[in-house]
């Protein structure tokens, strides 16, 4: 028996929450939620936090069009996937905004 297809909005839910956790932990605020339509997103002061859910390539661009638009001075990215996150950072890597 298949499992049905994981709801989007539940699924946006439990990054949010898992977001927050992993912030929280390592910064020890609580920041505010954003919409980020392809993970999760918060904010703690002027810094972001994106959780990206799923392939490397598109939500890093959406990641820093939406970094760019809130005109934050750091942008966190993190995967739970080891093998998107190792992608993400070669990405990142050859990102200059300057």
């Amino acid at each position: 028996m298949a499992l049905p297809p994981p709801d989007p909005a539940r699924r946006a839910r439990l990054n949010a929450v898992k977001l927050a956790a992993l912030v929280r932990d390592h910064t020890n605020a609580a920041g505010e939620p954003a919409a980020f339509g392809a993970g999760a997103a918060l904010l703690v002061g002027d810094v972001a936090w994106v959780l990206v859910d799923g392939t490397p390539v598109a939500p890093l661009g959406a990641a820093l069009a939406w970094a760019t638009a809130r005109r934050v001075a750091h942008l966190h990215v993190l995967a739970d996937d080891e093998r998107v996150a190792g992608r993400l950072a070669r990405r990142a890597g050859l990102v200059d905004l300057d």
